[in-house]
């Protein structure tokens, strides 16, 4: 088994869940690589209307069983480029996806659930199974024990 895990990071926050994935799917034994999404435009400045957002480096899912793909929440929705990812990585039709997202609100209600939702909704379009996501929310002050919680049940949901 095979698991791709792709993120999109501006502070941080997103990329330390990615590791704490990582650890937590490696611990199985299993082999898992890790791409951080790199853009040309920072996302929180892209804007839609006049602007292209482009990936530099867009993952490929091909060879891969799984794919966990994530990126903060930016304006109560996913942001740009982890949308972009979802739209344009190849290989992702017949892959098992879970998504996830962090963000600085507290409750999962304020962008994270949507967040999950527009990205579920978008890998189901382009033939993924999706899994069940997680939200990571930064405003807890024990957050990095939550991350590693959350990994620990990502780590479980894969057979």
């Amino acid at each position: 088994m095979k698991i791709l895990i792709v993120f999109y990071s501006e502070t941080g926050n997103t990329k330390l869940f990615a590791e704490e994935v990582k650890k937590a799917v490696e611990k199985k034994n299993i082999v898992c690589d890790m791409i951080q999404i790199e853009t040309d435009v920072p996302a929180r400045n892209y804007n839609p209307s006049n602007q292209v957002l482009n990936i530099k480096n867009m993952p490929d899912a091909e060879g891969y069983d799984y794919v966990i793909l994530g990126g903060p929440v930016m304006a109560f929705r996913a942001n740009y480029a982890t949308m972009k990812c979802i739209k344009e990585i190849n290989g992702i039709k017949g892959k098992k996806f879970i998504p996830f997202v962090t963000q600085h609100f507290p409750f999962p209600f304020m962008g994270g659930t949507n967040a999950i939702s527009m990205m579920s909704k978008e890998a189901k379009k382009a033939g993924a199974e999706v899994l069940e996501g997680s939200i990571i929310n930064i405003a807890w002050h024990d957050y990095k024990n939550d991350m590693k919680k959350k990994a620990e049940e990502i780590s479980k949901s894969i057979l």
